[in-house]
């Protein structure tokens, strides 16, 4: 590997072409002989009619709904500034925004818009989780993994929603009584019994197995802790398994993007459940059909998480009862992005090719695909399996869309009932009609098209705005002197 800045010389790249063409190089010659490309779209109409793509969207007006809810997270990894190497803190910020429509409509429209009325259109609420990296060791000298841990499941516990963000739906601060991120984990995992192991953080040399059994106690009470076999303390965030990808030696940004993930998923379903318990029902379901709830990333949960997954899916049924909820996460990147890219740009070739004085098309603005489990398969992930894709990760369907300005969605839908969830193939008319919301999804894709990014939406901007941790040298010098001071 070279340094940072150091580039090879140009007879490097001669050098590996004439390897590239020696014949005698049986290995490389083998190898690019026996690779096969997969020809997505050799005709793209006739792939279209055979997968049956909805070319019109529903109809769509003027929504009645009033405020968007989104959520986004941003990371911070700081090198601690002592002399130990490779020693960091990861400072993840969670931030929930509400956005109201109104008032966003009409500074878009404003001819001249007053930029103090951009800080009104939306409120938010923000929450920081710093967690110890490789190397940093806990009161007492508390292992670095041990401290971690500790950390982790404590975020559970101090996490409370405030008053500040609900307080146009409770003027009365007293009347708001929130609650804590550990009871919307807990609340998950005490839909069902659970079926997960993971290795114990103490006891992996000895193949002791973590799971959720051992946090029941003689009366059947789930505990948030307990003592393993060795008599150190287990919590029942282990269940999570994030201990079981931890390091002391490699970069961690990915393990903590992990975590940030994770964090979102469990923000929102803790928004849900404190108006779930704070509302009365009317109350709720009248809030659900007035909000839209919109993610940025796909609804699911990856790696050690995923198991979870599922009973995510479980609250989000129980809290949509009434099918009034509008929840739906925006992917910005990713294979099934670059698919509809490439299938919108493969027609738009092959209309200049039928016709050189036109401009181009491609997808028919409306287009509208929810993407089923034979196409994923097929003509995007190229898998051979019996198994629904995405099954034991993903709590909603993917579905195409291209709005009249010409911008692409990856939308993800969460499901709208138990047969929704089990239903693999969702594009005929009749699965269409019992998509209550999909008017107003279709809307919000019209309407909110960010003038700054292509295929992106205002609204997460705004969320990002009011999330994203600045990665300027001016920021880092500003973070590292604080821990220098801190741990010095």
């Amino acid at each position: 590997m070279s340094y940072q800045g150091e580039y090879a010389n140009h007879k490097s790249a001669v050098d590996l072409l004439n390897e590239l063409n020696n014949s005698e190089n049986t290995h490389l010659s083998e190898f690019f002989k026996n690779i096969t490309v997969f020809p997505e779209f050799i005709n793209p109409e006739q792939r279209i009619d055979k997968f049956q793509f909805n070319k019109t969207k529903p109809s769509i007006g003027q929504s009645h709904l009033k405020n968007i809810y989104t959520l986004d997270g941003s990371l911070y990894i700081s090198p601690t500034q002592t002399n130990t190497a490779g020693a960091n803190i990861g400072i993840i910020k969670i931030t929930q925004t509400q956005i109201s429509l109104e008032k966003l409509i009409a500074f878009s429209s404003a001819k001249f818009p007053n930029p103090q009325d951009y800080q009104k259109i939306s409120i938010k609420e923000s929450f920081y989780f710093p967690l110890p990296g490789g190397k940093v060791y806990g009161p007492n000298h508390l292992a670095p993994l041990d401290f971690f841990r500790k950390t982790f499941f404590e975020s559970f516990t101090s996490y409370t929603p405030t008053s500040h963000f609900f307080s146009h739906l409770f003027p009365e601060p007293s009347a708001f009584k929130p609650k804590t991120l550990l009871y919307s984990y807990t609340n998950s995992l005490s839909l069902k019994d659970i079926n997960v192991s993971h290795p114990c953080p103490h006891c992996n040399q000895n193949f002791h197995k973590l799971s959720l059994k051992s946090f029941y106690d003689e009366d059947e009470e789930l505990q948030f802790i307990h003592q393993c076999e060795h008599n150190t303390e287990l919590y029942i965030t282990d269940l999570l398994g994030f201990h079981d990808g931890w390091s002391d030696v490699e970069n961690p940004r990915g393990f903590y993007t992990q975590i940030m993930n994770f964090y979102e998923k469990m923000i929102f379903i803790n928004f849900l459940h404190n108006l779930y318990i704070n509302l009365d029902s009317s109350q709720f379901k009248t809030y659900l059909r007035e909000n839209a709830f919109v993610l940025d990333g796909p609804l699911a949960l990856f790696n050690n998480t995923a198991w979870l997954s599922h009973y995510i899916s479980e609250q989000l049924l129980r809290f949509n009862e009434y099918q009034e909820g509008i929840f739906i996460g925006i992917e910005k990147t990713g294979d099934f992005v670059e698919h509809l890219v490439f299938l919108d740009n493969q027609i738009k070739n092959q209309e200049i090719k039928n016709n050189k004085d036109i401009t181009p098309i491609g997808l028919n603005p409306g287009f509208l695909f929810f993407l089923n489990d034979e196409y994923i398969k097929k003509e995007i992930k190229h898998i051979q399996t019996e198994l629904p894709y995405g099954k034991g990760q993903y709590f909603g369907k993917k579905f195409y869309y291209k709005n009249h300005l010409g911008d692409l969605f990856v939308i993800n839908k969460a499901f709208s009932n138990g047969e929704d969830k089990l239903q693999i193939d969702s594009n005929d008319s009749s699965y269409l009609e019992s998509q209550t919301r999909l008017d107003d999804i279709c809307w919000i894709l019209e309407s909110f098209s960010s003038k700054q990014f292509s295929n992106a939406l205002s609204i997460l901007s705004i969320a990002h705005e009011n999330t994203a941790i600045p990665n300027t040298p001016f920021a880092q010098d500003l973070f590292q002197n604080f821990l220098k001071n801190k741990l010095n």
